[in-house]
């Protein structure tokens, strides 16, 4: 397993980034969210989806993070320099969880779900959860639990466009105050 802390601090190609104020989020989700902004100077990081080539970072970008305490998962929601959705990336976790210096984070169990603007679904990471498994940095109940939270969120209200989108403008909008 790896930390990751809701700042991306993880994020090595990142030069140059600004990151807000971390909110409390309450009502239906309890947890927290951070704004990351890419500044100047960064690397683009391009993939590809159904033969085509789509941006995930460049300047201008922003990557909202939401980091709920009582779920497995932590989103990170990407957008481009006009705001406009990228994808909707789903870290799965062992755990969720404020570390000793006051830093919500979670311990990454590799295997992640993104969810496109399309509405297709992609599975990233799985030869990581594997390879985590088969060099014991990870438990079988942990390796299997990755797959059940993997599906959990799947078949969930996360991976409606209209539900997810909404739910981050309206977090979004909070940091345009």
């Amino acid at each position: 397993m790896r930390k990751k802390d809701i700042y991306g601090n993880y994020v090595k190609r990142m030069k140059s980034k600004y990151t807000s104020d971390m909110k409390i989020l309450s009502g239906e989700m309890h947890g927290f969210s951070a704004i990351i902004r890419f500044t100047e100077g960064n690397q683009e990081k391009f993939y590809e989806h159904k033969g085509k080539p789509y941006c995930l970072a460049a300047d201008g970008y922003t990557w909202l993070m939401i980091l709920p305490l009582d779920e497995y998962w932590c989103l990170t929601a990407m957008y481009d320099t006009d705001y406009k959705p990228v994808e909707w990336y789903f870290d799965i976790s062992k755990q969720n969880y404020i570390d000793e210096n006051g830093i919500p984070c979670i311990d990454d169990l590799y295997l992640d779900l993104v969810l496109m603007p399309d509405g297709s679904i992609v599975t990233l990471d799985e030869d990581e959860l594997r390879e985590g498994l088969d060099n014991e940095m990870i438990t079988k109940n942990d390796f299997a639990f990755a797959y059940q939270v993997f599906e959990e969120i799947k078949n969930s209200k996360w991976v409606d466009l209209t539900f997810v989108e909404s739910f981050c403008n309206t977090i979004l909008l909070e940091y345009s105050e």
